[in-house]
């Protein structure tokens, strides 16, 4: 028995493709490589797949990983790789294999690139010392958070914005930072493409 951690990338139409089905498409292509997944025991036997950090619907990345655990340790983390590449469906390009080194709760930020036009005066929206916005809860009701300690960093990019943001226990999505600059501009703010391009660690180097 070992584990493996892959890295991949997302992108095209399996962005639409949900964190829930990605575990399912994830098991069908060990099956389909031909790579014995191991199985809890019980019941209701689960393979043991475990994603670094859930992505949401209509995200792309470059950046994902997940950690999988097979019942055969004879399989070389370059065999696995070459034998999901050859499996995988398109929009899934596998990056590389190795040994698990952190624990996935480890995972501190994430990085996202915002395709979009920035508004003029954007330097004054993330200089605020309170960024308030509209969050709904577990329960379906909505609060007010001050979503500004949860940006690291910020930088314009000649298509859009590049923001870094805590994730993991206090998981901010971009979209909620969309949602306080259309309130602090008073017109919408969007972006036509989000992609996750980094996962960080708690000093914000690249997790691995």
């Amino acid at each position: 028995m070992k584990s493996v951690r892959i890295f991949y990338r997302k992108e095209g139409l399996l962005r639409y493709v949900s964190h829930l089905d990605m575990n399912r498409l994830f098991t069908r292509l060990f099956r389909r490589a031909d790579l014995p997944l191991w199985y809890t025991e019980g019941f209701n036997p689960r393979p043991r797949i475990q994603f670094a950090l859930p992505l949401s619907l209509g995200f792309e990345s470059d950046s994902e990983i997940v950690d999988v655990r097979l019942d055969d340790d004879a399989f070389p983390n370059e065999e696995v790789l070459a034998r999901l590449q050859a499996a995988a469906p398109k929009g899934l390009t596998l990056l590389r294999a190795a040994d698990p080194v952190r624990k996935p709760g480890e995972v501190a930020f994430a990085r996202f690139l915002l395709t979009m036009p920035v508004p003029e005066g954007v330097d004054a929206f993330f200089d605020q010392e309170q960024i308030l916005c509209e969050k709904k809860t577990k329960k379906g009701d909505s609060k007010t958070v001050n979503i500004r300690p949860l940006i690291r960093d910020w930088k314009q990019t000649d298509g859009g914005l590049l923001l870094t943001l805590t994730a993991g226990t206090d998981n901010l999505n971009p979209t909620l930072v969309l949602d306080a600059m259309s309130g602090f501009f008073g017109r919408p703010v969007t972006a036509s493409r989000v992609r996750r391009v980094a996962l960080l660690d708690a000093e914000g180097k690249d997790f691995v």
